[in-house]
């Protein structure tokens, strides 16, 4: 699997095609270098919003990906439950096969025999979602092992195609470029046109297009990582930089309007809903700031005033009163003059996990991303008190990963 030129990635998943499926097309050719190892690759496009499982995925790249391996990785996502599906398709979104089967491939009932006569270990798998459900799945069988900075650096990477195909999915014409630009740029980042509440952004925006610009540049290519940290997914939370050529080839680069949309859940501004989905989607405060172009705390504070708002006792409790709220009618009535919105569930309960309080705290720590030292420094116990007490939780739950604490709400709060 090859490190070089991920920036190449990058500026695939920006690229604008003529329709979606020519879009997916081309970037898998330019993922399939870095992610496959000879011995197979697939795409699919995903939405979730799809009642029919058999219409949720729709495989659109299959390059050298053995049929039967294919066959009964659709066969297990389309048999299992609605809680199967939700994790399959939400937590992290780099992750291998075996964090879904929870043990070894080669031991696993359902890929044992055929990871034995193909020759492979695992499936290696890049989700690119956004929050109103609808993403990218690469994914390549593997002979070998992928480490945290591999993890880390492909969640990177899915956060610019998740980007670039909303980017793409609103764009497909100069019509909707034009409409959705808000400012346009020369390479050099100096301010063309810009609307009103781009000008405000001025300098967001210049100093954003040279730190893209210097990731592209050769030596930028050279250190994958580094240009990954320059290349921002969103500048101030709101735009995406796509270059745009003219017919005598200048280029500029526009700024677009590309904040993630996700359903409603009552009373959260349109800031604090993807922060919600991208938490329900098992992506760390961290991954979120990336994803969003917004410095971390400020994604701590939004969490902490969505938590606030939909009286959830923590981020692992989130899920079950947002799904509960999501469910419930609501009627608007009059008091005083004044109008208020009332959600009434009477007859759906949120069911919450039979978590005891230290677990509570344990899991509420370690979903926002704290380490099991740093756990047991604030609750003054000794590290193997904590170890013991997250293995509680993940049998309690039934999950198997760290990434899989919030989304095992989704199952436990989806009737």
């Amino acid at each position: 699997m090859g490190d070089t030129d991920i920036i190449g990635i990058i500026e695939s998943a920006y690229r604008v095609r003529d329709d979606d499926a020519a879009w997916v097309r081309h970037l898998a050719a330019v993922v399939k270098p870095h992610l496959a190892s000879g011995i197979g690759f697939a795409a699919a496009a995903y939405d979730r919003a799809q009642r029919d499982p058999r219409a949720m995925l729709d495989e659109l790249v299959i390059d050298g990906f053995d049929p039967r391996l294919l066959g009964a990785m659709r066969s297990a996502f389309e048999s299992g439950s609605d809680a199967d599906r939700a994790r399959s398709l939400g937590g992290g979104p780099a992750f291998r096969l075996s964090d879904l089967e929870g043990t070894a491939i080669r031991s696993s009932k359902t890929y044992g025999a055929l990871a034995r006569e193909i020759g492979f270990d695992d499936v290696l798998a890049v989700r690119a979602g956004n929050p109103d459900g609808t993403g990218i799945v690469l994914a390549a069988p593997t002979r070998a092992k992928h480490t945290r900075a591999w993890s880390r650096r492909w969640s990177r990477i899915a956060a610019h195609i998740a980007a670039g195909l909303r980017v793409q999915r609103a764009s497909t014409t100069l019509t909707d470029l034009a409409r959705r630009t808000d400012a346009v740029l020369s390479p050099g980042g100096r301010i063309i046109h810009a609307s009103e509440r781009a000008r405000g952004a001025s300098h967001s925006l210049k100093d954003a297009v040279v730190a893209i610009d210097r990731a592209r540049t050769k030596k930028g290519r050279r250190d994958a990582d580094a240009a990954l940290d320059m290349w921002t997914v969103l500048v101030d939370g709101r735009w995406s930089l796509v270059d745009h050529f003219e017919t005598d080839g200048r280029r500029y680069v526009l700024a677009l309007e590309n904040t993630p949309t996700a359903p409603d859940p009552r009373a959260l501004t349109a800031e604090e809903r993807p922060v919600l989905h991208f938490v329900l989607m098992g992506h760390t405060n961290k991954a979120i700031a990336y994803e969003l172009g917004l410095p971390e705390g400020t994604v701590a504070t939004r969490l902490a005033a969505i938590v606030k708002k939909l009286r959830a006792k923590s981020r692992v409790d989130l899920a079950a009163r947002y799904f509960m709220l999501r469910r419930a009618e609501t009627t608007r009535v009059e008091v005083g003059g004044k109008r208020f919105a009332v959600a009434t569930a009477s007859d759906v309960e949120a069911k919450e996990p039979s978590l005891t309080r230290a677990e509570r705290e344990v899991a509420g720590m370690v979903a926002a991303g704290l380490g099991m030292s740093v756990i047991a420094t604030k609750r003054r116990c000794a590290p193997r008190t904590v170890a013991n007490i997250l293995q509680s939780i993940y049998r309690k739950l039934g999950v198997r990963s760290q990434s899989e604490l919030v989304t095992a709400l989704v199952r436990l709060s989806t009737p």
